[in-house]
């Protein structure tokens, strides 16, 4: 009898130290997949963190980094997590401003970059047939800013279509001459822009607008050398492009850029977009315009503009040279 309850005790201890020997394997289990996600969660958000903490306030730094005490690695990185993905909008909301008519001298121009504007856009082609003249003069103002230069610059080219004054009618000729002046002064990063608005006399016949639209995106994207570090897009909005070209009308292949024309305020890409032309998102959002009171260019003509960061580095390393095949529009 004492033999069997011996037995039957050595039984039991046996079968706690194989449970505490399995619980001791989960627990390491655990912890391991537990480092493994930590690093994977490291790897996939690391880069983004640093660009987000390095637009942050100090203050805010601290409270990212700061949590509870016994909170877990694992946790600490969940909530750091959560509240990067809160500010994201915030930290990478890139702003831009764009210049009508008139002088601006250098000193404007650094007032306007101080005020957190990333990127300047600007008319160098009139719709009365000539290059614009303060337009040139105004990117030509910028790059005399000592370390104080715009990250990028928008060129954007009003198409004259009829009663031009320097007598070019033709789409390649007005593209020319326009990029020719932006070409010689020589900026580091240029986009073009072919304005698209209803406002312009453009034709009642859809087929003959479209063959000049091509013309003009074909001869931004094909001939000038300043575009391996820039690129082609359109500004415009669905009301116009609908109206001259037609709603499916797409030529978002070569003029990937949509700026995205919407006076409405709202400081993002997507309140009031329906896609069209081939675009599902802008590129950027024109979402004031026609104001005159701001304090760096009071009286000027200025409008307000929005950009998700994408990344200015990103979209360089992007625009590398397509074949002319590619890259030429297919006439219809």
């Amino acid at each position: 009898m004492g033999f069997l309850v011996k037995e039957q005790l050595m039984k039991a201890r046996s079968e706690d130290d194989l449970d505490a020997s399995s619980l001791k394997i989960h627990h390491w289990r655990m912890k391991k997949e537990e480092a493994a996600a930590q690093i994977l969660m490291t790897k996939l958000f690391w880069r983004r963190w640093k660009k987000t903490k390095a637009s942050l306030p100090g203050c805010w730094q601290s409270s990212l980094m700061l949590t509870i005490p016994p909170l877990s690695n694992m946790k600490r990185i969940l909530l750091l997590l959560l509240l990067v993905s809160n500010l994201a909008n915030l930290a990478y909301a890139v702003m831009g401003i764009g210049i009508g008519s008139g002088n601006i001298t250098s000193d404007q121009f650094t007032c306007l970059k101080n005020s957190k504007n990333q990127y300047l856009v600007v008319q160098v082609y009139d719709p009365s047939g000539q290059v614009d003249e303060d337009g040139i003069n105004n990117l030509i103002a910028t790059s005399t800013i000592d370390g104080n230069t715009f990250d990028n610059y928008y060129a954007y080219i009003t198409p004259c279509l009829a009663n031009c004054k320097n007598g070019l009618t033709s789409a390649a000729d007005q593209v020319n001459a326009a990029l020719k002046a932006v070409n010689e002064i020589s900026l580091s990063t240029a986009f073009v822009l072919i304005n698209v608005d209803k406002s312009q006399s453009w034709s009642s016949d859809q087929q003959e607008n479209q063959q000049f639209l091509m013309k003009a995106i074909n001869t931004a994207y094909n001939d000038w050398l300043l575009l391996e570090n820039g690129g082609v897009g359109v500004m415009t909005n669905y009301n116009s492009w609908s109206s001259i070209v037609g709603p499916n009308f797409n030529v978002s292949s070569q003029a990937q850029y949509l700026f995205w024309v919407n006076w409405n305020g709202i400081q993002d890409l997507t309140t009031g977009f329906n896609p069209f032309g081939g675009w599902n998102q802008p590129y950027a959002h024109q979402y004031a315009g026609a104001i005159t009171s701001n304090n760096c260019v009071p009286g000027i003509n200025v409008s307000y503009d929005y950009l998700a960061d994408t990344g200015f580095e990103a979209i360089k390393k992007n625009q590398t040279r397509r074949s002319a095949k590619n890259r030429t529009i297919s006439k219809t």
